[in-house]
């Protein structure tokens, strides 16, 4: 969504909780030209987390989010969706968030998440089988072998 697309929304989720108050910060981009990144304020919670505790350059990822844009989104919208898609990871895996709360939506992520992780495997146990030949039924395999007479052992008579 463009830029004031962007802020309308999190202006409108700002009403709501304190940790959505919009606030901005300078970066440099791909470029090297300062640019604006307005976040909600758990976001940059998040940010400070990552860069004090396990040394994550947020720089690093305002560089890589701008040199690859997705479809019409704005740079701080990129970030946002990065930032909520790694604190999932993150809490999913049991590591260290900043938070001990699940990050907001994550239950519903997290259920498409194992839903299509599960049926994944299905499909793959699946394939697994069709390697395989067909069973025998064991009518097939008895009907092929050849009764003996009574007293005979393997074309022997004893």
């Amino acid at each position: 969504m463009p830029q004031n697309d962007y802020m309308k929304h999190i202006l409108d989720f700002s009403s709501k909780s304190p940790a959505y108050e919009p606030l901005s910060r300078v970066y440099k981009n791909s470029k090297d030209v300062d640019t604006v990144i307005t976040l909600p304020r758990g976001y940059w919670e998040y940010v400070d987390f990552l860069e004090a505790r396990l040394q994550m350059s947020f720089r690093t990822m305002v560089k890589d989010c701008d040199h690859n844009p997705f479809e019409d989104w704005s740079l701080s919208e990129l970030l946002m969706y990065r930032l909520w898609e790694d604190e999932c990871r993150r809490f999913r895996a049991g590591r260290p968030t900043g938070n001990p709360h699940p990050p907001m939506c994550y239950e519903g992520w997290a259920d498409d998440y194992h839903r299509n992780k599960a049926r994944k495997a299905v499909l793959k146990h699946k394939r697994k089988q069709r390697d395989y030949e067909e069973p025998v039924p064991i009518s097939v395999i008895l009907g092929s072998v050849k009764e003996l007479p009574v007293g005979e052992k393997d074309g022997r008579t004893h």
